[in-house]
């Protein structure tokens, strides 16, 4: 009876598994002791005073005389949107208003906890950058938008805060990808797409890639730039932006049919898709 040969064991490192970066262990310990330091801030003597006083000047806190409370409500689920939102107005009034703004900014970062990690980790897999460096990044992109946010002009505060802070930090990659010169062309395209303002006269693309003739919203532009160019899952942007998959799926590919067929008519203006070449064909004699 033939024996099998042995197979010979790989000295090769087992491969990271999807969604897995080499070292994550340790860049996942890091975020949790973010989140740790988070939480310990917040659960100081002087935290509950304050948010006992801040219950007393905004109503949207009035419900809330434990800072547990108030991070249990913003982190639910199937509560009352508005009152929400309502809520982190509150929290943003307060960072804008106190100089000790770091108990407010404590809560809204672990309110929108989930969302700032799909943006953390999105920025581990594009960039291979220390873990640290990029958590300083993303701590200096929310206090700015904190304080620069319309708050007039947004419906809901806690999504729009996470979609800006993920837009901006993928527009700062796209800049230092534009100056170290190491684009792709599919890359070219893509940060022009982000933010056409940032891109030097040399890297810019053709005619019809100009924005202000494209037939989608900016929103949907920096959504295609980041599929294309930075290889994010729309599974991971979904989760960054609290939206269902396949809300995010359906909206990337209506943008991009959107895109590709303003492209073809720029290009190809009397193309007329595959079916008008089967149709000549069949009309012939």
């Amino acid at each position: 009876m033939a024996t099998r040969p042995r197979r010979e064991r790989s000295c090769l490192p087992p491969k990271c598994g999807a969604g897995h970066l080499p070292g994550e262990p340790r860049r996942r310990r890091t975020w949790d002791e973010l989140r740790a330091a988070l939480l310990d801030a917040i659960r100081t003597r002087d935290a509950k005073r304050r948010v006992m006083t801040a219950a007393l000047d905004h109503s949207a806190l009035s419900s809330f005389a434990e800072p547990d409370s108030l991070l249990a409500f913003l982190t639910s689920r199937g509560t009352d949107a508005d009152a929400k939102d309502a809520a982190y107005r509150a929290l943003v009034l307060l960072c804008r208003a106190e100089p000790a703004q770091a108990l407010w900014s404590s809560f809204i970062w672990l309110g929108l906890w989930p969302g700032l990690e799909g943006a953390y980790f999105a920025c581990l897999r594009r960039e291979r950058r220390p873990a640290d460096e990029i958590i300083s990044d993303l701590t200096g992109t929310l206090f700015d938008e904190i304080h620069k946010i319309d708050l007039s002009g947004v419906q809901r505060l806690a999504s729009t805060l996470v979609w800006n802070v993920g837009r901006n930090l993928t527009r700062t990659y796209m800049r230092l990808r534009a100056a170290d010169k190491v684009h792709s062309p599919i890359e070219q395209h893509a940060a022009h797409l982000a933010d056409p303002a940032e891109v030097t006269p040399s890297d810019r693309p053709q005619k019809f890639l100009n924005r202000g003739e494209l037939p989608i919203t900016a929103d949907d532009l920096n959504l295609i730039a980041r599929v294309v160019a930075q290889e994010e899952s729309q599974r991971d942007i979904a989760v960054e932006l609290g939206l269902a998959s396949a809300t995010v799926r359906k909206r990337y590919q209506r943008a991009l049919k959107k895109l590709q067929r303003h492209i073809r008519k720029k290009v190809c203006p009397t193309w007329r898709g595959p079916m008008a070449s089967t149709s000549r064909r069949r009309n012939s004699p």
